[in-house]
């Protein structure tokens, strides 16, 4: 939404052989389904612990909107863009 939150406990891990995505929405911990075909992705059945986060509430409830919306990724370097409607809706630097 042009809007750029930055978040250092956000993070989002793939497993493919479970099919499964999961990680931290910057509060909570959380996970889902993942369906992907190509550079297409889809994340569904998103679960998290919804604990309330003073410092992180607002920021976290726009992440799990928009990893919602995703519908394909791009790797560009060591960065990991996720895409909806062919935009970038959120971007996570690789850590080694």
């Amino acid at each position: 939404d042009g809007e750029a939150v930055k978040n250092e406990k956000a993070f989002i891990r793939f497993d493919k052989t479970k099919n499964s995505a999961g990680g931290n929405g910057g509060c909570n911990v959380f996970g889902g389904k993942l369906e992907k075909n190509g550079a297409q992705i889809k994340i569904s059945e998103i679960i998290s612990t919804k604990m309330f986060c003073e410092d992180g509430s607002d920021v976290e409830n726009k992440f799990f909107i928009r990893l919602d919306r995703v519908t394909s990724y791009e790797i560009r370097g060591e960065k990991l863009f996720l895409k909806a409607g062919g935009k970038d809706v959120l971007e996570f630097q690789a850590v080694k």
